[in-house]
């Protein structure tokens, strides 16, 4: 979750088909937040990145 309005920060993640606005599932008034999930692409991004691998996906060339 990110504060309202927050997604100008994180543009270039949405863009890049990283992560995904996904509706409010919680309870009563939805809070002043936008709520966020990593999208497969982002998610495997996220594993090269923390196992310190190339940030690029490979491709079908290599």
């Amino acid at each position: 979750m990110l504060a309202h309005g927050s997604g100008l920060s994180i543009w270039y993640l949405i863009r890049d088909g990283y992560l995904k606005r996904v509706p409010w599932n919680g309870t009563g008034t939805p809070p002043m937040v936008e709520v966020y999930e990593f999208t497969q692409a982002g998610a495997e991004f996220v594993m090269r990145w923390a196992d310190a691998q190339p940030l690029d996906p490979p491709t079908s060339d290599e």
